[in-house]
């Protein structure tokens, strides 16, 4: 080969390198992206969307400040980019945005294949049937979702899947199959488990040998029922109480419960087994608590749907799960009495609000926080009924001494652990959980917060912060995140989490430009309402940090302003320290600096050219 031909090839393949470079899917994080605010019917034309994206609004969550959250996913021809979610705060009865977090992908078209080109829905699920061997039950609870997957930069079509199966024993098999090649990719269990008619006042037993005989209607509030009659069944406009008479069937979910109620007191007093008194009654009641607790305490029902409680599954079953429709509990044996208090009612039930919201994959650290949401959940209904918790998971259905899990000191039960250092990929999530259960536990008992507001945060955070795959660092960012939006103490969450290993501190983009004190950074130059983000660390010990912004040349027209806040991202609505006059001077100075880090925003209050920023540290 001569060098004329050797230095085309060279060109040649230098193109495609260049090409699969530039084409490769680019993950775009907001958290410092330079038009943070702005009108919201403008958001999709103002962040770098490429042809055939979208966004879609999922979430709306008005905060008690009256505050908007608002919580986007992102498609791509019709099609649902996993974990890229764009989160604003919004103001003026919706009309603008003012701050923007998450992220968002584009030069998808390099990577994905022509979406006629990938295996049809019918495919994959003939292959699931085949591979699998399903059963008929199975084919029947079979659930197909086309979703698009980022890996390393590369993006590609992904099936994800699931079905429910029951003999010989309970599983919720989830799959990743490539839509392309139908390669299987990954698979997990995710059967979450812990181990005219008017509506009337009823009363009847609870509780089991170890947590005593009470009475609904005389030891706490009376039974919700539906009466027609004389005939009343356990369900209201909230919950569905249902009898799955020992079946292993949930073809038909079972009937719901009804009983002759001839009387005002509407009596219900069946039916006692292995030492519970009435496990229906039981999970009735603690249904309508967690259903009121979601209400009051996050503004939201736990689950888009009517709550559906399955009780008597089974023969001598030891367990309780969700599986994606509803709640079900076994009637134990010899280490549980039936799976029904309301720890564990709460915990099954939460998990659908998972599902629903953050659908946090069961499986590695999202499966730990999954967990543990719904332990933490389990606490909180407690608490809500009782005014009291013992920190303690399912100790009323526990036979023997103690509990399922705990929450102040997770290893008791000789297998969870409380810190990263202890965690491995694949660890199981009921293990993994004690690490963000310890962290609620110190945000209640070490820094003295309230169970309403820490749970409060966690589910915030649940709803409109985390994705599928968060990870413990991630997860726990969205706490901080969630704190921030109900005025409540960051760094308290912080500390609370760096106690078990976890990084808090939401991560400072690579965009945002690092400081050293007393040298200037000249030539900003920037639009009306666009954003430029600076940081300055401080050591201990400094006695005062002044930050200058200065027009060094240009318009006297044009006009930026400067905002800087301690250890999280300034805004043009909230911020430590605000300096937006009509001159070309901006200053903040902050007297006796807290040690870490600051972050600066120079916000376009017009168009604006020729500044210069300047932080100083005085020791």
């Amino acid at each position: 080969m001569n060098l004329h031909n050797k230095f085309k090839v060279l060109i040649y393949f230098c193109a495609i390198l260049l090409s699969a470079e530039i084409q490769a899917a680019n993950i775009v994080n907001l958290e410092y992206y330079q038009n943070n605010s702005g009108k919201l019917e403008l958001l999709e034309s103002s962040l770098p969307l490429e042809a055939h994206s979208y966004l879609e609004l999922v979430t709306t969550k008005i905060l008690p400040d009256k505050s908007i959250k608002m919580k986007y996913i992102q498609k791509y021809n019709d099609v649902y980019i996993k974990n890229s979610i764009v989160t604003v705060s919004v103001t003026d009865n919706s009309h603008n945005y003012n701050e923007i977090s998450g992220n968002i992908v584009n030069q998808l078209d390099g990577d994905l294949p022509n979406k006629n080109d990938i295996l049809t829905i019918e495919n994959i699920k003939s292959n699931v049937i085949a591979s699998k061997e399903l059963t008929p039950s199975e084919i029947q609870s079979l659930n197909v979702k086309l979703l698009i997957e980022v890996d390393g930069g590369n993006a590609g079509y992904i099936y994800k899947i699931n079905y429910l199966t029951i003999t010989p024993e309970i599983h919720r098999p989830f799959i990743i199959y490539d839509a392309s090649s139908g390669e299987l990719l990954r698979e997990w269990d995710a059967i979450n488990n812990i181990k005219t008619t008017s509506t009337v006042n009823a009363h009847g037993i609870g509780g089991n040998k170890k947590t005593g005989v009470y009475t609904y209607g005389v030891d706490y509030p009376t039974l919700k029922v539906f009466k027609e009659g004389e005939l009343c069944r356990l369900e209201n406009d909230n919950v569905r109480t249902v009898d799955m008479e020992h079946s292993w069937s949930l073809k038909n979910n079972g009937r719901v419960f009804n009983y002759q109620c001839s009387d005002t007191f509407n009596t219900n007093n069946n039916r006692y087994i292995n030492g519970a008194y009435s496990a229906m009654n039981d999970a009735h009641y603690f249904g309508g608590v967690v259903y009121k607790m979601y209400k009051q305490w996050a503004n939201t029902a736990p689950l888009p749907f009517k709550l559906i409680m399955r009780v008597h599954f089974g023969q001598e079953f030891e367990n309780a799960f969700w599986d994606g429709k509803a709640m079900t509990f076994g009637d134990g044996e010899n280490e549980f009495y039936p799976l029904v208090d309301i720890n564990v009612s709460a915990h099954e039930i939460s998990h659908g609000f998972t599902e629903t919201n953050s659908n946090l994959e069961y499986v590695n650290q999202s499966g730990g926080i999954n967990e543990a949401f719904s332990d933490i959940a389990g606490e909180a209904a407690e608490y809500f009924m009782k005014n009291k918790v013992d920190w303690a998971v399912g100790s009323d259905i526990f036979k023997g001494e103690g509990a399922l899990r705990y929450f102040d000191n997770p290893t008791k039960d000789g297998h969870s652990i409380e810190h990263v250092d202890s965690y491995t990929d694949g660890m199981n999530v009921h293990l993994s959980s004690g690490i963000f259960n310890k962290a609620f536990y110190l945000l209640v008992n070490q820094h003295q917060w309230s169970i309403v507001n820490a749970f409060q945060v966690f589910t915030l955070a649940n709803q409109i912060y985390w994705n599928e795959n968060s990870t413990f660092d991630y997860a726990a960012c969205g706490v901080k995140r969630a704190a921030k939006d109900l005025s409540l103490d960051q760094r308290a969450v912080i500390d609370a989490f760096y106690q078990v290993g976890v990084n808090a501190i939401c991560p400072i983009s690579a965009s945002v430009k690092v400081l050293e004190s007393d040298v200037p950074e000249n030539e900003i130059d920037g639009k009306k309402n666009e954003d430029f983000y600076f940081s300055i660390t401080v050591p201990e010990g400094v006695s005062k940090l002044d930050i200058n912004l200065n027009r060094l040349s240009g318009s006297s027209y044009n006009d930026a302003d400067l905002y800087v806040s301690y250890d999280e991202k300034p805004t043009s609505i909230k911020a430590d320290c605000s300096s937006r006059g009509s001159s070309s001077e901006e200053s903040c100075f902050i007297t006796a600096p807290k040690a870490g880090i600051y972050l600066i925003l120079v916000h376009g209050y017009f168009d604006f050219e020729g500044y210069s920023l300047i932080a100083s540290i005085q020791s």
